[in-house]
């Protein structure tokens, strides 16, 4: 237990990594985004493309920002679990 929590610490370890790797709804969906974006910039006027891009940015951003609170609320809540079951 001690390796996972120093893993973790330095780095080595990235749970984040593996969430969608197996799930082929994620799989399909990001397809489906990315060939929405290479429709729309094969379309667009080119002065219209950093809009798009600042859309792509801001869409990653957002992203990036919810996938560290679901991560961050799910390390709290198994941790509480663990808590609770080392309690009773």
């Amino acid at each position: 237990m001690k390796d996972n929590i120093k893993n973790l610490y330095r780095g080595n370890i990235f749970p984040t990594e593996k969430c969608g790797m197996s799930n082929n709804e994620i799989k399909r969906l990001s397809r489906l985004l990315n060939n929405c974006f290479e429709e729309l910039k094969a379309i667009l006027p080119e002065n219209n493309l950093p809009l798009l891009q600042h859309l792509e940015e801001l869409s990653t951003d957002l992203s990036i920002q919810y996938y560290e609170e679901f991560f961050t609320e799910g390390f709290k809540l198994g941790f509480r679990l663990a808590a609770e079951a080392f309690l009773d």
